[in-house]
């Protein structure tokens, strides 16, 4: 491939678009938040359990314009080894 056709091939790729973000958890052990990364402005829906199954908490949360996103149980609760944390990305 030429310069010139890389330079034209670069200049037609939109600059606004990206693939979709997949998600990601930053969880850290005696802690009461799990947060991440999600597609910009999706719902983030998680699902906290313990080692043996017992729900902890559930609940959702935005991520905001940057995808960042933050939910936090009601304190009674921390982040324990062996616990089972989900998050699903919708809209």
């Amino acid at each position: 491939m030429s310069a010139t056709s890389a330079a034209l091939l670069v200049a037609a790729m939109p600059l606004t678009g990206h693939a979709a973000r997949g998600i990601s958890f930053d969880v850290r052990l005696g802690n009461w938040c799990v947060s991440g990364r999600a597609p910009n402005k999706a719902r983030v829906t998680v699902s906290w359990k313990d080692a043996t199954g017992h729900l902890k908490a559930r609940g959702a949360d935005r991520a905001n314009r940057r995808g960042y996103w933050t939910y936090c149980g009601d304190r009674s609760e921390r982040v324990e080894q062996g616990d089972v944390i989900r998050a699903k990305a919708g809209r």
